[in-house]
This record gives structure tokens, sequence and C-alpha cells, in this order.
């Protein structure tokens, strides 16, 4: 899988709780998981919202406007159950 930071520069990503600015990352096929091998669903493009600092990011959407939507705009952002990184 791969995965692309696409700078947003139209408007702005509401801020992370820990007061990062966070990116908009586009995740390119479906990787080598097993399960996800020989499996083709849509084009193979997903989005997702993360922050580099904290790891708070938002699930796998079809769309940027789907992250949009859980993740929060400038202003209107409330508190979320976002996934964060595991720690080794």
């Amino acid at each position: 899988m791969i995965q692309i930071a696409i700078p947003v520069r139209a408007r702005p990503l509401a801020l992370c709780e820990c007061g990062a600015r966070p990116q908009h990352v586009a995740l390119l096929g479906q990787g080598n998981a097993p399960r996800a091998v020989g499996q083709f669903r849509g084009h193979g493009v997903r989005h997702r919202i993360e922050c580099a600092r904290c790891g708070a990011r938002t699930e796998p959407q079809a769309s940027f406007r789907a992250c949009l939507d859980i993740w929060g705009r400038p202003g209107d952002q409330t508190q979320l159950q976002l996934t964060g990184r595991k720690r080794a």
C-alpha cells in the first residue's frame, strides 16, 4: 500500500486535540495482507486525516469529504473517538 500526504491549501483542517495541524493522506492499493490479496474494491483509493504529532487518525474512508465529516472542519470540531498509534 502506498501512502501519499496531500497538501490542503483551499481551507485548512481543524486542529488536532493536541494542537497540531493534521494532514490529508491518500492510501493507494489494498496492501499485501493475506486477506487483501486478490480483492479489488472500488478504485483502490482511500482517504484518511491523521496527526503526525500524536497519531490520532480517522479510519480509511472512500472520500476526503467523508473524512471531514468525521474529523470536523475548523471551528466545529468536537471530541471524537479517533484511533491512535499502537505503542511497541
